[in-house]
């Protein structure tokens, strides 16, 4: 009788499911690429944020992407994503772990470089900033505003010298 019961459930794991790679891409670009020199493949997302659909539509240059891209991947190593907050103060909590206090450093680097945008007066590059930080959607006057010569320059130059600004500090 047990041996019965072990059969069928092992049985029932070892089906082999079919995977169809079209409905997994979520509305993303997905590209097929084969691993080193072998005849090995794998999918990869091509455009994961909105940060990499704003490049590959040639709406940022690559030095605007790589400022932007470091300040996005500081946001995410900060633990800020899946925070849903308007404030963004980190707490102090006792603790003698250093990486939490690596974590409360890097939160204030982000929290400063976004107030260093936000200082400028120019409210819709900080909107524009918090929204690629949030991995959010452009309507299409923000995609305009992007496209038009000069205004991300103005964001990536800020936060360009924050960093700067940060590692001489």
């Amino acid at each position: 009788m047990i041996k019965k019961i072990m059969t069928k459930l092992n049985s029932k794991k070892s089906k082999k499911k079919d995977y169809d790679l079209a409905p997994s891409g979520g509305g993303k670009s997905l590209r097929a690429e084969f691993i080193g020199n072998s005849n090995k493949t794998r999918v990869r997302v091509v455009d994961q944020t909105c940060l990499d659909r704003l490049l590959m539509n040639d709406s940022i240059s690559l030095d605007q992407y790589k400022t932007l891209d470091m300040l996005y991947s500081d946001f995410c190593k900060s633990g800020f994503v899946g925070i849903r907050a308007s404030n963004y103060s980190p707490r102090l909590e006792a603790t003698n772990d250093p990486l939490h206090e690596r974590y409360i450093i890097l939160r204030k680097k982000v929290l400063g470089c976004l107030t260093c945008v936000k200082d400028t007066g120019n409210k819709t590059a900080y909107q524009i900033l918090t929204k690629i930080m949030h991995d959010k959607d452009f309507s299409k006057w923000e995609i305009d505003w992007i496209e038009l010569s000069g205004n991300i320059d103005f964001t990536c130059n800020h936060v360009e010298n924050f960093y700067k600004f940060w590692g001489s500090s």
